[in-house]
């Protein structure tokens, strides 16, 4: 299933800090199951360590943008 596919590939670039891949890669394994609640949940760990590493960066609109949209995944 081409959603697991997607989940299984943003869980390696999660692990590997490609926060952005793995949210896109989430995403579209959303769009084509919407019911699939493991993307659902690996798509907050995404975006929120994407907050973080934004954070830490300075970008903090960055940040704030991503744990917004963390709070509704």
């Amino acid at each position: 299933d081409k959603a697991i596919e997607l989940n299984n590939k943003a869980f390696y670039d999660i692990n590997n800090m490609k926060f952005g891949d793995a949210i896109s890669k989430l995403k579209e394994a959303l769009k084509l199951d919407p019911s699939y609640t493991l993307a659902r949940s690996n798509l907050g760990i995404a975006r929120n360590n994407y907050a973080i590493e934004l954070s830490n960066s300075k970008n903090f609109k960055g940040a704030l943008k991503q744990l917004h949209h963390a709070s509704f995944t």
